[in-house]
């Protein structure tokens, strides 16, 4: 979903990193919420128990506590990058694009292997309207997870609209090379080619 500097529609780069979605809200039962804050106090190092809360709280809508779970969670585990990464992704989901941006890309150093925060950094980059920035941090994410090909293809279709051919084709040589076997990569690649006469 495509906000502020970016008009909506398919002519903007879009990356979909379904993380930075909110998720769907589910009831949760108090006793299982209560369960989950106390094995997260009663062990505040332990990173999957406050990875649990908090996805639980987000499930519930209950933002608030949310946000008090990531700040005791950083309060204890400050260089841990799963933390770090869910704080940031919190900030996108709030609108604190700046906030979100520095997170990441903390998160990002403490994980160098990890594709996730690069993904999330292409997103706000995209929400950011700095379209030089989207590529770059999708075509690092596909680096460490090429798995992530298919965003490059999406990337690419949005900066071919915009008449920016160049990096659409470097788009979609990256998703092609990553992923040999991804058809829509070449299509894209031979469509783009084929029209600007490469």
């Amino acid at each position: 979903r495509l906000c502020g500097r970016l008009a909506p529609g398919p002519s903007r780069p879009r990356v979909h990193p379904t993380a930075m979605n909110m998720p769907t809200a589910t009831p949760v039962a108090d006793s299982t919420l209560a369960q989950a804050a106390a094995a997260a106090h009663a062990a505040p190092t332990n990173a999957m128990a406050w990875l649990t809360l908090i996805s639980l709280l987000q499930q519930t809508r209950r933002t608030d506590e949310e946000q008090q779970a990531l700040a005791d969670a950083a309060m204890h585990l400050p260089d841990h990058p799963q933390i770090t990464l869910a704080t940031g992704i919190s900030a996108f989901r709030h609108g604190k694009l700046d906030v979100a941006q520095r997170t990441l890309t903390r998160a990002a150093a403490l994980d160098p292997t990890a594709a996730t925060p690069w993904v999330a950094l292409a997103r706000v980059a995209e929400l950011k309207g700095d379209l030089a920035a989207t590529l770059r941090h999708t075509l690092h994410a596909v680096e460490l997870d090429k798995g992530q090909a298919p965003l490059l293809v999406d990337v690419g279709r949005g900066l071919q609209s915009i008449g920016r051919f160049d990096e659409a084709e470097q788009a979609f040589r990256g998703a092609a090379v990553a992923q040999p076997e991804a058809v829509e990569a070449w299509r894209a690649l031979a469509a783009l080619l084929g029209e600007h006469g490469k």
